[in-house]
């Protein structure tokens, strides 16, 4: 064969091979986005029927989700309880950094959400209730079974007290001795949480600007 003529083949099968997986980085990225688009307009549409518990307009930013993920322990084995999942931006976050589905149990109020997370997660535990119940669903787990970490995307901030108070205590209740407890929320300066229980310390926090928006999160630790 002609060496001009060979290179010329030889070049062509690249840039075919380079077009292709253009091409399929592209319907990926579309894919992508269309996915996302449409977890958005859920969000959007769960917080205009209930904007107080939702609390938010926009779901959580991957940036915001793994940087809550991050402060979940991984060495231990125990329960990790998401509150408030949404559409899930959180859960796949702990997925992500390696925590096992079997550990996880996601909490989430709405039907319809509850639904889709159901759908998004078919190997997590999705249980359709208020974070009120909490207790219960961790007894439910089994007699010895201990939670290692709460990670909430739940208004605090803007809940009814009363309600505030209930979930806390309870999240101080289940979580074991030494357990993490994380909490985002939009207020960036001040305005501690209402009606903690002296036994979670604050032990961290941590501003993520890329979230909409701009969003703090706060860990707390069980005291021994």
């Amino acid at each position: 064969m002609n060496k001009h003529l060979f290179h010329v083949l030889h070049g062509s099968r690249k840039l075919t091979r380079r077009l292709a997986m253009q091409t399929e980085r592209l319907g990926n990225i579309l894919t992508s986005g269309r996915k996302l688009a449409h977890d958005q307009m859920l969000f959007i549409q769960e917080w205009a029927h209930s904007p107080m518990s939702i609390g938010a307009v926009c779901a959580s930013s991957p940036f915001l989700a793994d940087t809550m993920a991050q402060a979940v322990p991984l060495e231990k084995s125990g329960l990790i309880v998401e509150l408030g999942a949404g559409t899930g931006s959180v859960t796949k976050a702990l997925l992500r950094a390696g925590i096992a589905p079997e550990r996880l149990r996601v909490i989430e109020k709405s039907d319809r959400l509850a639904g889709f997370l159901q759908q998004q997660f078919p190997d997590v535990q999705i249980l359709g209730a208020g974070a009120e119940t909490l207790r219960q669903i961790v007894e439910t787990a089994g007699r010895g079974a201990t939670v290692d970490a709460i990670v909430s995307s739940l208004p605090l901030r803007s809940l009814p007290q009363a309600i505030c108070k209930e979930i806390l205590e309870q999240v101080a209740n289940v979580l074991c001795v030494r357990g993490v407890y994380v909490q985002f929320t939009y207020a960036l300066f001040g305005q501690e949480i209402s009606n903690l229980p002296p036994n979670l310390r604050k032990v961290h926090t941590q501003t993520v600007l890329r979230n909409i928006p701009p969003a703090k999160v706060e860990v707390y630790r069980k005291k021994c």
